[in-house]
């Protein structure tokens, strides 16, 4: 005959075995993600971020559309979403919008992990990139003509690790002088969680 003590402890176990097994299927599950970034924003006036969030989607990634101004998709949609679920979210806009939501996501301990300055001078394109050190082969071969550029840094975007440290980074491209009010640049970025 079993006790009433016998069956609570071995129900308890049971349950704390069911809890740990699930708990490290989560999180082996976020960490072998094929699809790193879960929502990507692109300025939607911009030939080369349509294009941009274009690639991202055909990635599975969510595509959230600016005007130039990140400030209302911050405090309507992406602020809420990003403390509910952390995550990271990837971007290509002009510099003002890439500021300010650097600046908005140490709010919410956030922090930019990825950057890319892009010169447009024609048909060519010249990159400051400041990344992952794991990615800086990755990141020397960046086509520097108009075509395919775009698909290029999405790719090298995709590879990036949430874990990343700031510590461990590179800047490719460190002769490309990028200028405040150059109207011919776009900026890639990537921001995660800040983990300690």
């Amino acid at each position: 005959m079993h006790s009433r003590r016998l069956f609570l402890q071995t129900s308890a176990a049971a349950a704390s075995t069911i809890l740990a097994a699930s708990r490290g299927l989560a999180a082996g599950a976020l960490k072998d993600r094929s699809r790193p970034i879960d929502a990507i924003v692109f300025d939607q006036r911009l030939g080369a971020c349509r294009d941009f969030a274009d690639e991202a989607v055909r990635h599975g990634a969510e595509a959230l559309g600016i005007r130039g101004d990140i400030s209302e998709l911050w405090y309507t949609d992406l602020r809420a979403r990003l403390q509910a679920n952390p995550t990271i979210v990837a971007g290509l806009t002009l510099e003002p919008a890439a500021y300010h939501l650097r600046a908005f996501a140490r709010d919410i301990a956030y922090q930019e992990i990825f950057r890319g300055d892009h010169v447009l001078d024609g048909r060519q394109v010249r990159h400051r990139v400041s990344a992952p050190t794991s990615l800086e082969t990755t990141a020397e071969r960046l086509p520097e003509t108009a075509n395919g550029w775009v698909r290029a840094v999405t790719r090298l975007m995709s590879e990036i690790d949430a874990d990343s440290k700031l510590r461990d980074r590179t800047t490719v491209g460190a002769h490309v002088h990028t200028y405040s009010d150059d109207e011919h640049r776009l900026v890639s970025w990537v921001i995660a969680p800040i983990y300690s």
